[in-house]
């Protein structure tokens, strides 16, 4: 993104070089359902009006404060 690197000279998504893949597993099978190459990607996915409100609430899964997000159980790939 031009904002983003150019202005506030950071580096997001993809390109960033700490982003990690995630996985939603069902939560009831433990099937494997999402693969997203970072956090802000699927925030896209399931709350394109507001990415940031997405990206919250899988992160939260990821890192115990909440069991699931939108029905899956998140991992890092």
């Amino acid at each position: 993104m031009f904002h983003s690197f150019h202005i506030l000279n950071k580096n997001i998504g993809e390109d960033n070089s700490n982003a990690k893949a995630i996985e939603g597993y069902d939560k009831n099978t433990n099937e494997l359902i999402y693969t997203f190459n970072t956090l802000i990607d699927a925030g896209r996915y399931f709350n394109p009006s507001n990415p940031r409100s997405g990206q919250t609430s899988i992160w939260r899964a990821l890192a115990g404060v909440r069991h699931t997000a939108y029905g899956c159980i998140w991992k890092y790939k």
